[in-house]
C-alpha cells in the first residue's frame, strides 16, 4: 500500500489490530456504506452508525513499542477511544515523550486524554487553517473542522 509506494519499508510497520489499553480479542464495528473511517470499538457504532461487528486482534502501543523500540510521533484518530489508546501506552510516554496528534471530537473523551497527558507533562496546541496555537487546556472545535490536538512534551522545544 502506500507505505510501499513511499519506499518507507525500513521506517514503517503496519499491524492488522485495534490499537486500545489491552492486549488480547476484540469486537470492531466496521460501518456499512461510505463511512469506514467511522469504524471503531464502540459496539453499537460511532454515534449510532450501522455496521457489522467484526472479531480483531487488540493490541496496546506499548506492546508494539517493546518489540520494535524509539517512538517519535503518535498520530490517533480511533472515534472516542483515544483515551484508552493512551492508557495503553503509559510505558512509551514516559519512555520516549513522543510528539502526539490526537482527535478531539466534542463528545470524545477530552477530560481524560488531557489528564492523561498533563500527568507526563505534555503541552497543548490546537491546529487550525492557520497554523497552531497554543493552548492551556483542550477544548474541541464545535464546527469539528479543527478536531486535532498537537500535544508536545515540556522537554521538546517549540519552534
Amino acid at each position: 500500500g502506500n507505505i510501499a509506494l513511499n519506499q518507507l519499508e525500513e521506517r514503517c510497520h503496519s499491524f492488522a489490530a485495534a490499537v486500545t489499553d489491552y492486549v488480547g480479542a476484540a469486537q470492531f464495528h466496521v460501518p456499512f456504506g461510505d463511512v469506514p473511517t467511522s469504524a471503531s470499538l464502540e459496539p453499537t457504532g460511532f454515534r449510532g452508525n450501522d455496521g457489522k461487528l467484526v472479531s480483531v486482534d487488540a493490541i496496546t502501543v506499548d506492546s508494539l513499542v517493546s518489540g520494535l523500540g524509539r517512538v517519535d510521533l503518535v498520530k490517533i484518530d480511533v472515534e472516542g477511544f483515544e483515551d484508552r489508546v493512551l492508557k495503553g501506552m503509559t510505558h512509551t510516554l514516559a519512555e520516549y515523550c513522543p510528539t502526539i496528534t490526537v482527535e478531539c471530537n466534542p463528545d470524545g473523551p477530552i477530560q481524560e486524554i488531557e489528564s492523561i497527558l498533563t500527568t507526563f507533562d505534555y503541552r497543548f496546541f490546537h491546529i487550525r487553517g492557520d497554523g497552531s496555537a497554543p493552548i492551556s487546556h483542550i477544548t474541541p472545535d464545535s464546527t469539528e473542522r479543527f478536531r486535532n490536538i498537537l500535544c508536545i512534551h515540556s522537554s521538546r522545544s517549540v519552534e
